[in-house]
This record gives structure tokens, sequence and C-alpha cells, in this order.
């Protein structure tokens, strides 16, 4: 069985893949805040783009919370985890 097969990861891995995305939500979400309240950008409002998508692709209309929820399961389980599988082969100094 290979050290990278699904099989291996358990709880606590998923628990760190769902935190991480969740820290990951939460700066992206202060980011985003912090560029309305300062008046950067104005024009840049990707999750009306991606509302707008979603609801051309569904032909219905989309809560807007669906895209927030998107951005978090995309971090948590795409982006953790491919982080997860790749942190033993990323260069730097081993634990």
């Amino acid at each position: 069985m290979s050290r990278f097969s699904p099989t291996n990861m358990n709880w606590t891995d998923i628990r760190r893949s769902i935190f991480a995305g969740l820290c990951g939500t939460i700066a992206h979400w202060l980011l985003m805040l912090t560029k309305i309240q300062s008046g950067v950008l104005p024009e840049f409002q990707p999750y009306d783009d991606l509302q707008r998508l979603l609801s051309s692709i569904t032909g219905t209309s989309v809560p807007p919370i669906f895209a927030w929820l998107l951005s978090f399961v995309n971090g948590a389980l795409v982006w953790g985890s491919l982080f997860g599988k790749l942190y033993p082969i990323l260069p730097g100094r081993q634990p």
C-alpha cells in the first residue's frame, strides 16, 4: 500500500484540512473586508462574479452564501488535502 493512498488518511488529517480551509476562508474574508473598507479596486467583486456565473449555469438564482461555501469547500478539501499530500516532499526544514 502506498504512503499517499486515500486509505491512509485519518480523522486528524481531515480535521486539519477543514481547519486549514476555515483559516484560509477567514483570512480571505478579512482581506476582502479590508479591500471594501479602503475602497481599493471597487470593480473587483469575485463573489458577485462567481454568483452570476453559477446562476447562468444553473438557470436559477443562487444565494450569495453558496459562493462563500464553495470557496470554503475548495480551500478545505482541495487545497488543504493537496498541501497535506505535498508537505512531506516540499523543501525546507523537516520537523
